[in-house]
């Protein structure tokens, strides 16, 4: 069974949190990994362990897991362009003519990348979009909220 995120990025006005659009809104595990440790086969660092939804969001959903969020400010100081990270996902052989994609290989024996190769350039681009709002609106007003269902 697959697994995806459900995200949306909001904007602050007037002491409100208004929801503007989905963003991250593709399955890729490499990304899920690297926002909140879901379905880690790579076996990085993510950028931190699920912390809820916010007090004031106001869509929570009972059915999904590992509700986290970032504000702009901790999306955008991340230089994905220069920082590596190792890929250890990798596939093996389980058997006669069956391979298993989603294997995780040990530390050192992985394919060393750029951050921004890893996630990929889907990712980038809400990342653009996250940094276009805080144009308008600033970092402190603007955050990504998301979650995940299997």
């Amino acid at each position: 069974m697959g697994c995806d995120i459900h995200a949306v990025l909001q904007v602050k006005i007037n002491d409100s949190w208004i929801t503007k659009e989905e963003i991250f809104n593709f399955r890729n595990y490499e990304v899920f990994a690297f926002l909140a440790g879901v379905r880690n086969y790579s076996d990085i660092e993510p950028l931190n362990e699920p912390k809820g939804y916010p007090v004031d969001f106001k869509d929570e959903r009972d059915d999904r897991h590992s509700a986290s969020w970032f504000n702009a400010e901790e999306l955008l100081s991340i230089d994905y362009p220069n920082k590596t990270v190792e890929d250890c996902r990798c596939t093996i052989q389980t058997g006669p003519n069956s391979y298993n994609g989603g294997a995780t290989c040990e530390k050192g024996k992985g394919r060393l990348m750029t951050l921004s190769s890893f996630l990929g350039s889907s990712f980038m681009n809400d990342i653009y979009l996250i940094k276009d709002y805080t144009t308008d609106y600033g970092k402190a007003n603007v955050r990504v909220v998301f979650d995940f269902d299997n």
